[in-house]
């Protein structure tokens, strides 16, 4: 499987607590950005791609007419399979329906809004462009431009949340009926706005243990309403998981194109710059470039593996690799299943409901 990433790095502003990547009010690059992206693509030209993935950044920003342009682009340019999950990323403010008939028309079969909070409040506080009602009209012309599939991404553990909130929040995110629900709990950086409002005391987060209350509450909330955990953060109704993504969790391949896109391809990671006038000159824009060898490449199944509600299949690491996982792991393995942060069962290792709490602290084990 190879999965193909398109950033599209442009916003109408910066989100208080965003660290991404993408630039607010500079819409007027967009066009010979596009232009970049596709001399970017014509290196993998003919490639077979089983999940493409059109993120940002705030990708609806684009017009009808570009949207159109980059998705017969594409479709020229590789071979997508034809059940192949095609996905585009959508801010409530600049989604219409018009742009979404150039992307349905366009092939993408799955749209990821950028809902964030369904508190107008919240939303002011958190410096985004779309109050509820645009959410729900944004909603309301996905459904009925014929978009079956589509996510929320929701934001939890911010400044003066309550556990009270964020059970609204779920509950009023549930009766638009998507079929893919992300919960982000808040990563505050110490380089955006936020991060400095709390550096001064402007801001008070919550605590730690209010924190995993809320990420408890969502995992009860969502079981109820049949949208089921598959990852730390990422929960589906059966069947829509999402493709490009779990590509990522199982250490599948990827091509990424545009300004700070990150790619494993044909054994190395690399990733472009984050400078967006030389992107689009495009000259010398691949600024890091590693080949992976086999310790880092199991190191990777792990850490990734190990998010996912399945876990590690022992079989399919035995295989790949021409180890045994059991015998190479066994400290660590025992040392985990003592305190009650894994099992083994049906031939996977995966996290208990304990051990996803301390997820990174198992992968560390394994890794070292």
């Amino acid at each position: 499987m190879l999965g193909l990433y398109i950033h599209i790095p442009f916003c109408v502003s910066k989100c208080i607590y965003c660290d991404f990547v993408s630039f607010g009010g500079r819409q007027e690059l967009l066009p010979p950005y596009l232009s970049a992206l596709k001399n970017e693509a014509e290196r993998y030209k003919g490639k077979r791609i089983s999940s493409v993935f059109i993120g940002g950044g705030t990708p609806s920003l684009m017009s009808e007419n570009q949207i159109t342009g980059l998705c017969d682009f594409l479709h020229k340019n590789f071979r997508i399979d034809a059940d192949a999950e095609f996905s585009m990323e959508a801010n409530p403010q600049s989604l219409t329906v018009d742009k979404l008939k150039a992307a349905k028309n366009g092939g993408v079969n799955r749209i990821s809004l950028g809902a964030q909070s369904l508190s107008d409040k919240v939303l002011c506080s958190l410096g985004r462009c779309h109050d509820r009602l645009m959410l729900e009209k944004a909603i309301e012309n996905v459904k009925k431009t014929g978009f079956d599939n589509f996510n929320l991404d929701l934001i939890f553990a911010l400044p003066e949340q309550t556990a009270a909130m964020w059970e609204q929040t779920l509950k009023d995110a549930l009766s638009f009926q998507p079929k893919h629900i992300s919960c982000y709990s808040l990563i505050v950086d110490e380089n955006t706005p936020l991060g400095k409002m709390y550096a001064e005391g402007k801001v008070t987060l919550i605590s730690e243990e209010e924190e995993r209350e809320m990420y408890y509450l969502t995992n009860r909330i969502l079981h109820q309403n049949g949208i089921e955990q598959y990852e730390i953060s990422n929960y589906a109704s059966p069947g829509f998981e999402c493709k490009h993504n779990v590509n990522y969790w199982e250490c599948g391949e990827y091509i990424g194109l545009g300004c700070a896109a990150h790619s494993y391809f044909n054994g190395a990671r690399f990733s472009n710059t984050v400078e967006m006038e030389k992107y689009i000159s495009q000259k010398d824009i691949v600024e890091q470039s590693q080949t992976i060898d086999k310790n880092e490449q199991m190191d990777e199944k792990i850490i990734f593996g190990i998010r996912m509600n399945r876990g590690i299949s022992l079989k399919e690491f035995n295989d790949l690799f021409k180890v045994d996982f059991e015998q190479r792991y066994n400290l660590q393995i025992q040392k985990n299943l003592k305190r009650g942060f894994i099992l083994i069962e049906n031939g996977f290792l995966r996290l208990t409901d304990k051990g996803r709490d301390f997820c990174d602290t198992v992968a560390l084990d394994f890794i070292q």
